[in-house]
């Protein structure tokens, strides 16, 4: 979900995905999460990843993330 949210720079905006997930019907939303909760869970995966190194968390709480992302996770043991 998070990559194909990315911009042209590879940044992923939490805040501009929640503006889309509001716009869902409930139905889409797995086992009836609120839209905010459903972006909090991607964006704690997020940080999983850039405390692990795999992508960069900026100041204004979006991700900088690398175009070679899959092949980072692909690689890390955890």
């Amino acid at each position: 979900n998070v990559l194909r949210r990315l911009d042209a720079e590879g940044v992923y905006d939490p805040a501009k995905h929640l503006a889309e997930v509001q716009q869902w019907g409930r139905e889409r939303l797995p086992g009836g999460a609120s839209p905010e909760a459903y972006v909090e869970a991607h964006a704690k995966r997020m940080d999983a990843l850039a405390s692990r190194g795999h992508v960069g968390r900026l100041p204004d709480g979006r991700y900088q993330v690398p175009k070679d992302l899959t092949e980072r996770i692909a690689g890390d043991p955890a």
